[in-house]
């Protein structure tokens, strides 16, 4: 029993022995163990026919293992095509993406939607058609105050404020307000009185500046002119000035007293928007008395409340306007 175990492991020895062995390489030439070597190897006796074991190769793990390789390329197509069929389509893409036809309606909601709303139908009040086309024409105001609008635009410059003095006065524009057949109306500061009202600025601007220094040359305690600190410090007090009307020009520039705008009369009273939707709610309007070559406006209401910034602009009402060319009042 014994032996016949050790004939059965001797055998099992020799075969790990030949596939071992039978891997090795000598550049690149397999060699292969034989019956003598491993015998004499494992010391063993010579071989006899009893004994003898005709080594096999091992077919059958190459066999399994190309069809290992081959189960794998199927899988590995399998999975290829399972993905192919997961991804989705060009058509599904073109599906979800958004079409001509698609971006076309869009658009077309778009600019419907960015369409002036109709307004309705206005009823007017007896008259009132009369009175808008008397209002008709061209028209040039009174001198209007704007000493707000100025004081407010010099706030910037604080350190001068103390040593301005403004004669109310001379802080006058006239206007002048064209209303057309077609329901359009336009509020324009007339050019000359601006130009005065700036000069006179500039004038008013410069004593302050000059006083400011005479002030600051006092505290100091030196014996100079205000002239004579001045041309020591190479300031010119021409472009002193300017600097500071230009800093304040953004309140004070003639865009800024420009308004465009519809209008129309509704019950006896000048409604301006800058929309009809706002004209037909009576958003803003002024409350006015009108002859054959005057138009006063009276109070100006927005909202159904009183304000006192008539066309965004802050000046004080009433305003009297005359109308063009008939008006003959001083230039």
């Amino acid at each position: 029993m014994k032996k016949q175990t050790k004939k059965w492991f001797v055998a099992f020895i020799w075969i790990l022995m030949t596939l071992a062995l039978g891997s090795c390489s000598d550049e690149g030439n397999v060699r292969y163990a034989d019956d003598a070597f491993i015998r004499e190897f494992c010391g063993l006796p010579p071989a006899t026919e009893e004994n003898t074991m005709e080594p096999t190769e091992p077919e059958e793990p190459v066999e399994a293992t190309q069809e290992t390789a081959e189960s794998t390329d199927e899988a590995q197509e399998s999975m290829e095509s399972t993905a192919e069929t997961e991804v989705p389509s060009e058509s599904t893409v073109e599906i979800t993406e958004p079409t001509e036809s698609t971006s076309e309606t869009e658009e077309t909601s778009e600019s419907t939607s960015q369409e002036t709303v109709t307004v309705p139908e206005i009823e007017k009040a007896p008259g009132d058609l009369e009175l808008k086309n008397r209002i008709i024409g061209s028209w040039r105001s009174e001198p209007i105050s704007v000493e707000a609008m100025v004081k407010e635009a010099v706030q910037g410059e604080s350190w001068l404020v103390p040593y301005l003095t403004f004669d109310p006065e001379k802080l006058t524009v006239r206007v002048t307000m064209d209303f057309s057949d077609d329901g359009k109306a336009i509020l324009n500061v007339e050019e000359k009185s601006y130009q005065d009202l700036m000069a006179y600025i500039k004038e008013a601007v410069s004593d302050g500046v000059l006083k400011y220094f005479e002030s600051y040359v006092k505290a100091l305690g030196l014996k100079l002119s205000v002239k004579q600190y001045l041309k020591m410090a190479g300031i010119s007090i021409d472009s002193y000035v300017a600097n500071v009307i230009e800093k304040s020009a953004g309140d004070l520039s003639i865009e800024s007293m420009r308004y465009q705008c519809l209008f129309d009369v509704l019950d006896g009273k000048l409604c301006v928007s800058e929309s009809a939707m706002g004209i037909y709610l009576r958003e803003c309007y002024f409350e006015m008395e009108l002859s054959d070559s005057q138009l006063e406006l009276l109070q100006y209401f927005e909202n159904g409340k009183e304000g006192n910034r008539p066309l965004g602009l802050d000046v004080k009402l009433p305003i009297l306007l005359h109308k063009v060319p008939t008006w003959k009042g001083n230039n």
